[in-house]
């Protein structure tokens, strides 16, 4: 239980992977964060995904 109140105890440091928003938001409330610009591969066609899985 003890490691639980120390968790509470220190600074929060947030790592956003997505919402620009979210970021900014922490930001403004003083909390240290860094954004991730990360986005989910798009779906695309089986042909095209071997293709590409070949160069990349």
């Amino acid at each position: 239980m003890a490691k639980g109140r120390n968790l509470l105890n220190t600074e929060l440091q947030v790592i956003n992977i997505g919402l620009d928003l979210f970021y900014h938001s922490l930001l403004t409330q003083n909390v240290t964060a860094v954004q991730v610009d990360w986005k989910p591969r798009p779906k695309l066609d089986p042909k095209l995904e071997l293709i590409l899985s070949k160069i990349l």
